[in-house]
């Protein structure tokens, strides 16, 4: 009998799924009592938590067209730069070229 328990198919897993209910009104409320017990506790470190919160909410995520601007700006000085390295390098190759042929020949 043993010989044929050699070709045992494996049970099927079961899945135990439990779904959680999550509301972010409810979480934004916490967060806020949470802040407001700590601005009256006194707590140094709760207050510079609360100001590092504050300055990244004024960052690029407060207003879309300040993010916009802002990538917008960087993206034009970075293609500045590139093409003034450009022209600097063919500047150079340009005067020195034929001193560097001579040297090599």
């Amino acid at each position: 009998m043993a010989i044929f328990k050699f070709f045992k198919t494996p049970k099927p897993n079961h899945y135990d799924y439990k779904p959680m209910y999550w509301d972010p009104v409810k979480e934004e409320r916490a967060r806020r009592v949470r802040e407001i017990e700590a601005i009256n506790s006194g707590d140094a470190e709760e207050v510079k938590n609360r100001l590092a919160g504050a300055f990244k909410k004024k960052g690029y995520g407060s207003h879309p067209t300040v993010r916009k601007k802002a990538v917008f700006k960087s993206n034009m000085i970075l293609i500045a730069t590139i093409f003034v390295l450009l022209l600097l390098s063919y500047l150079i190759l340009y005067l020195n070229l034929p001193s560097l042929l001579d040297f090599l020949n």
